[in-house]
């Protein structure tokens, strides 16, 4: 990406960390053939959480929400490509963490009236060192509502914008959550790009 084309991020936090954001993505067309590609998998279920590297636990009180977990293959290589392109060259330019990949795939999330998941980092405990956390916005703003997905820092809080196709990218350490939606479905795309130790 060009220089000059820079205006397409926004810092949302003005300290020493930055968390940024990359308009369309990926393009209304492309949200529609993501969720159509995961609806054909029929592999959704119940979201959990992390339990401290002793598993993964069933917790309604912290986390309602669907889940899918997608791997690489022909079909979806082009949805990895774009990814990989946008994080390392929001890394490159920004961020300058030692990363590796997306050593654990993307989660499609989807979540109806009613679900959410509570304030929370993104680490993971004794097996990968997560560093940077990316959300896509797969739906279209105008079929749920509730449902923000918001950063917090001693600063305060950011709601990140609705937009379909919209990218967020920040430090796995930030916290965040997700509000509960109270009309319709949100539904979005997730991924962890890891890495050594932080030093």
């Amino acid at each position: 990406m060009k220089d000059n084309q820079l205006s397409t991020y926004y810092p949302l936090f003005k300290d020493n960390i930055h968390l940024f954001a990359w308009s369309n993505l990926f393009t209304k067309e492309e949200c529609e053939k993501i969720k159509k590609y995961i609806y054909e998998q029929n592999t959704i279920q119940a979201g959990v959480i992390g339990n401290g590297g002793k598993g993964e636990t069933y917790s309604p009180e912290k986390r309602k929400s669907n889940v899918s977990w997608v791997f690489p293959n022909n079909e979806n290589s082009w949805v990895f490509e774009k990814i990989k392109n946008c994080i390392l060259d929001l890394n490159n330019k920004f961020f300058k963490f030692d990363i590796q990949g997306l050593s654990e795939g993307l989660q499609y999330c989807s979540y109806k009236k009613g679900d959410f998941f509570i304030r929370h980092p993104d680490r993971a405990y004794g097996i990968i060192i997560r560093k940077l956390s990316l959300t896509i916005q797969l739906s279209d703003e105008k079929d749920y509502k509730g449902g923000e997905l918001v950063l917090y820092n001693g600063l305060g809080e950011t709601i990140v914008k609705k937009e379909q196709g919209h990218a967020v990218v920040f430090p796995s350490f930030v916290e965040h959550e997700v509000k509960p939606v109270t009309k319709g479905k949100r539904e979005s795309l997730v991924a962890w790009i890891t890495g050594p130790q932080f030093k």
